[in-house]
């Protein structure tokens, strides 16, 4: 691949500070999730020119459409539209977004975060530079580029998934990321209750809906223990019932990372009674 500037790709930007603020949220960092986030959403809100090359790059790597015929389509539509960026706003948009990176948290770090589909984003910011006339490429790279990414389009839909339900802009890799570790950490498919959740408490400036969400998963836990002491007797029951009051002693407000864990586990205990659905 021909020399390729991560820190100017702006889809390979956005994916490092989302798994940023996941990393943080894990290590309970919340100055440095905060910051995380706050660039995210400083530099990827709508209207930016960051954020118009992100969707292009991402739709590249990410939106497959099915077959051949229409990833030509898309792929002669991106290279119209990348023409219409205005390259002067868009460079110093990078410019000052790299530089907050770089003061504030730390290039080592951030630009360290593994990303499994790292030459998919760089091969599409390559093509991207070249059909804006920044990137000199001879035409057989150009050729195997293209061809790669008409690859990659062609590719067959997915059935749609929980993160995709929740694919928005600056949210969808988060959700992702959190829904990875939590199926690493409880070994099974991560639930509707648990993404809600988790979606709701990172990005949601309510948090009545929290909240509700929080007091909707202690009320089916505790349905599912009741149920579930109905069958049980001697040492079992007692235990159980030792669970159900520490389920009911859990408030509800005030939500901070270590109470959204206890929330996260209760529906691993409604999952493994049999009440999920």
């Amino acid at each position: 691949m021909a020399r390729h500037n991560k820190k100017r790709n702006s889809g390979l930007l956005y994916e490092f500070l989302v798994r940023s603020i996941s990393r943080a949220m894990v290590e309970n960092n919340r100055d440095r999730e905060g910051i995380a986030r706050h660039l995210v959403q400083k530099y990827f809100r709508k209207g930016t020119e960051v954020h118009r090359e992100f969707r292009l790059i991402n739709a590249l790597v990410n939106v497959p459409v099915g077959n051949e015929a229409l990833a030509h389509t898309v792929l002669h539509e991106a290279r119209a539209a990348a023409h219409k960026f205005d390259a002067e706003k868009l460079n110093k948009e990078k410019n000052a977004l790299i530089r907050e990176i770089n003061h504030k948290l730390g290039s080592n770090t951030v630009y360290s975060e593994a990303i499994p589909n790292y030459r998919d984003y760089a091969t599409a910011g390559t093509v991207l530079g070249y059909w804006r006339d920044e990137t000199d490429l001879d035409i057989s790279t150009v050729i195997s580029y293209e061809s790669q990414l008409i690859e990659q389009l062609s590719r067959e839909k997915a059935e749609s998934s929980l993160e995709e339900e929740y694919n928005s802009e600056i949210d969808g890799l988060v959700v992702k990321v959190m829904s990875e570790k939590l199926n690493k950490k409880y070994g099974s498919k991560i639930t509707t209750d648990q993404i809600s959740l988790i979606k709701s408490y990172i990005f949601s400036d309510n948090s009545n809906e929290t909240r509700e969400l929080a007091e909707n998963i202690k009320t089916k836990t505790l349905e599912c223990l009741v149920e579930y002491s109905k069958s049980q007797e001697g040492s079992i029951l007692t235990k159980t019932s030792e669970v159900m009051s520490l389920v009911e002693g859990q408030e509800v407000d005030n939500l901070n990372d270590e109470t959204l864990t206890r929330f996260l586990q209760m529906t691993q205990v409604v999952e493994e009674l049999g009440g999920s659905k």
